[in-house]
């Protein structure tokens, strides 16, 4: 066997899981629950197909509205936690003992990999 092949071969054998994975544990759900989408399927065990019927209910006139609503609750969210979280990092930075060695180490090490010493200013590097 050439070392083409083999090298192949190998390839081929260590993709396996990953191939398995998307398939079983990916794409077999997916497409069941894109195929059970359109039946009236529920805890029975006895489902109709009713082809378009489902999406039909749901991209009804307050369809947007809802999207609309859930873009804006999402940017307000993540807004709000965003300030929160850096005024909160910033008071519990002032309090904790130290917490300028931190900082002071993490300028020396970006100055060092950048080569730029002379943009902090006394900072002892």
């Amino acid at each position: 066997m050439s070392v083409r092949r083999s090298t192949i071969i190998f390839a081929w054998v260590l993709l396996l899981p990953a191939v398995f994975y998307v398939t079983v544990i990916v794409a077999y759900p997916l497409v069941d629950t894109f195929v059970l989408s359109f039946t009236d399927a529920s805890l029975k065990k006895t489902t109709k197909w009713v082809g378009t019927a489902n999406y039909d209910k749901i991209f009804n006139a307050t369809f947007a509205e809802v999207i609309l609503r859930t873009f804006v609750w999402t940017a307000f969210s993540v807004t709000i936690k965003m300030i929160i979280g850096t005024f909160e990092s910033g008071d519990a930075e002032r309090r904790s003992a130290g917490a300028g060695a931190f900082s002071r180490a993490h300028h020396a090490a970006v100055d060092r990999a950048h080569g730029d010493r002379h943009l902090h200013v006394g900072l002892d590097v």
